[in-house]
């Protein structure tokens, strides 16, 4: 895990609503490959949950930071489904679309 305290990454090391610094029993990394990291923070004061990308290549690191409602466990099983295709999309508009008829 990249670790956030005393890193380029340190404005990520708090919580963006409440301030406080997330523990370390409440960051979980959820996916881990040789450039990038998808990290899931829990908050221990206010409870709010964010999705963190992190990126690293040779010349810089990026990171995306996404508020969610989704705790941990959610989120990985999220991660493990099939992607939605075009098929799926699709036959969700359909089936919408007749029930408003």
């Amino acid at each position: 895990m990249i670790p956030l305290q005393n890193s380029l990454l340190e404005p990520l090391a708090t919580c963006p609503f409440c301030g406080v610094s997330y523990s370390e029993e409440r960051l979980r990394t959820l996916k881990k490959d040789a450039r990038r990291e998808v990290l899931h923070a829990t908050c221990s004061q206010c409870a709010r949950a964010m999705f963190f990308t992190v990126e690293r290549s040779e010349q810089n690191i990026s990171c995306v930071g996404i508020f969610t409602d989704c705790d941990a466990q959610d989120a990985m099983r999220f991660m493990t489904r099939m992607p939605l295709t075009l098929d799926d999309v699709l036959s969700a508009h359909l089936a919408l679309e007749k029930m408003g008829k």
